[in-house]
């Protein structure tokens, strides 16, 4: 995607790939804005922002794994480059439209596996870009509570087995532990070698 910074301009389609609230954890939680993970057809990932006014107008119309037309969001400075590495991102306001299309050719699911040995390697991994993980579902746990930040939040971990034998912990927080027990809770053991894709996620 071509973009140029501070225009209001572009004309995009895109791809939601994941949508979660910005809360204040100084104010109770309170939902302050609402992020986006988008990507094009050739795989790369924007982010997109848009503030607690706009949850009732954009919020009913975006869908993860839905494919959009987007004009006129306003092209700024990616500031968070630890979740996606676009040097841009886009600001969803009152210019902005927002209309839901189907195109069969614009492929749903796009992945950036790394290699366990390379996560390993990591020497700030807050600091990498989103990334896939794939493996032989190796042990799982139930998900459990906890108090974060004073809030009780779902953590959840469990443990993928690669071809090579090395293994690979991932901790899940928030309600990606619903989703992720639904599949991973049915087995716990990876004598049947059946593979799952583990895409990066972050509970903000």
């Amino acid at each position: 995607m071509e973009l140029k910074p501070s225009s209001f301009r572009a004309n995009l389609k895109l791809r939601l790939f994941r949508s979660y609230d910005l809360m204040s954890y100084r104010n109770d939680g309170e939902i302050y804005a609402r992020e986006c993970i988008f990507h094009d057809n050739e795989g790369n990932h924007i982010l997109a922002v848009y503030q607690k006014e706009e949850i009732p107008v954009f919020g009913a119309t975006l869908k993860e794994g839905k494919l959009y037309r987007i004009s006129n969001p306003a092209v700024l400075s990616n500031n968070k480059p630890t979740i996606v590495s676009n040097k841009f991102k886009l600001s969803l306001g009152k210019r902005t439209t927002i209309t839901e299309i189907v195109d069969d050719l614009f492929p749903k699911h796009v992945f950036n596996f790394k290699p366990f040995g390379e996560i390993n390697a990591l020497q700030n991994f807050e600091k990498a870009p989103m990334f896939d993980v794939i493996g032989a579902l190796f042990v799982s746990d139930p998900a459990i509570t906890k108090p974060i930040n004073g809030k009780e939040t779902l953590i959840m971990d469990i443990s993928l087995e690669d071809l090579e034998g090395g293994k690979e912990l991932l901790h899940f927080v928030g309600k990606i532990c619903i989703r992720s027990y639904e599949i991973c809770g049915k087995r716990s053991s990876a004598t049947s070698h059946s593979y799952y894709s583990v895409l990066q996620g972050r509970e903000i």
